[in-house]
């Protein structure tokens, strides 16, 4: 996925895949984080996410100690 993510889209669909690209681009995390919408999605995912860790944590480690 690592890998991937750097590559273009005719690389990433060749064949035989390779594992390292000569040509590294950044146009993916370019176009994700310039795109509002998916910032917007990004964060949601990171507030449900918190919301969602901090809660169970505390009842865990509440657990834990008893």
């Amino acid at each position: 996925m690592a890998s991937r993510s750097f590559k273009s889209n005719t690389e990433t669909f060749a064949y035989p895949p390779t594992l390292i690209t000569d040509h590294f681009s950044f146009d993916a995390y370019i176009a994700i984080t310039t795109d509002p919408t998916k910032v917007r999605f990004f964060i949601n995912s990171y507030v449900v996410a918190i919301c969602v860790t901090l809660p169970t944590l505390l009842v865990a480690l509440l657990a834990a100690y008893a």
